[in-house]
């Protein structure tokens, strides 16, 4: 079969067009839509195709960059510093200076006079009462600030997030592979790389996607916080599953085609650039040898014959 894309001008014949419905499609120019825009492959046609694989690829983009939504969502909105951790900061230093003040208080334990109006009477002992009861009663506050904060580190959203960003390396390969459509025949064993990473993900995405969501329930469960809050882990949840819901049902409503734009791919090259492979040879009928000579080449290439095997 001839090659219609050779670059020899020499031995290009311009009657083979790679598309005879389009006259004016240039067969010089292999990388130009023309040439595939009256494909099909199993029923499938070159548009349905190519929105499958651009669907893959934008998807693949979403499901790496995701993660990083989540961690900002659980950060801002679940630990959420400006109310949660900022508090605690100013309670420090609150704390810090009632320290220092008590530090001044029990200096004044030598001459018992703890208000310091110059003289020792039971105002000394009522006003030393007090400070100590204010200083008790600021480490409590500051304990009780720092368990709310603890309580707000549950473990299985956190994990949804963990787990998130190892499942996000999936879609990193698939997005690394991606190569256009009229592009995609000339680099087949990339193609072939793609395909596999995107099963890679279809399965990925399928599994460990149900155990990111399923960890971001069990945040509303006592195993986490212990209640479902619409503006914390409530929304994480709906965002991580919606996130999955979407990719799972258009995964499997894409995945068929997909296979089929990479089947049509490699049939595809094998039409328009390896047909004409002056390396390639089948049995001595591409090349114009014939059966006595491929036999010859196949006993050249024997190491052993069968009977010298025999024992």
């Amino acid at each position: 079969m001839w090659n219609i894309f050779k670059k020899d001008d020499d031995e290009f014949d311009e009657t083979l067009l790679a598309n005879p419905l389009n006259p004016d499609c240039d067969p010089s120019r292999e990388s130009d839509w023309c040439h595939f825009e009256n494909i099909t492959y199993d029923g499938a046609g070159i548009k349905k195709m190519k929105a499958a694989h651009t669907y893959f690829y934008l998807i693949n983009i979403i499901n790496f960059i995701a993660p990083a939504g989540y961690w900002a969502m659980w950060a801002l909105i679940k630990i959420d510093p400006v109310n949660n951790i900022l508090p605690i900061v100013d309670e420090v230093m609150d704390f810090i200076t009632l320290i220092t003040d008590f530090t001044t208080l029990v200096g004044g334990a030598s001459t018992g006079d703890y208000d310091g109006d110059g003289d020792e009477d039971a105002d000394d002992l009522t006003y030393l009462e007090g400070e100590l009861a204010a200083f008790e009663t600021a480490l409590t506050d500051l304990f009780d600030l720092f368990d709310v904060v603890i309580q707000l580190f549950t473990w299985p959203i956190a994990a949804a997030c963990v787990v998130a960003s190892f499942n996000a390396i999936a879609s990193y390969w698939v997005i690394a592979r991606y190569k256009k459509t009229v592009k995609a025949p000339t680099k087949t064993m990339r193609v072939g790389a793609w395909m596999s990473h995107v099963k890679v993900f279809f399965w990925q995405n399928f599994i460990i996607g149900a155990g990111i969501t399923a960890l971001a329930f069990l945040d509303t469960t006592d195993l986490g916080s212990g209640e479902f809050d619409m503006t914390t882990n409530g929304l994480i949840f709906i965002v991580m599953g919606g996130v999955y819901g979407f990719t799972t049902i258009f995964n499997l409503i894409n995945y068929k085609t997909e296979r089929k734009w990479f089947k049509m791919i490699r049939a595809y090259a094998a039409v328009n650039h390896y047909a004409d492979d002056e390396d390639f040879d089948q049995y001595g009928k591409l090349n114009g040898k014939d059966a006595d000579e491929v036999a010859e080449i196949e006993d050249e290439d024997t190491l052993f014959d069968d009977n010298e095997w025999s024992w």
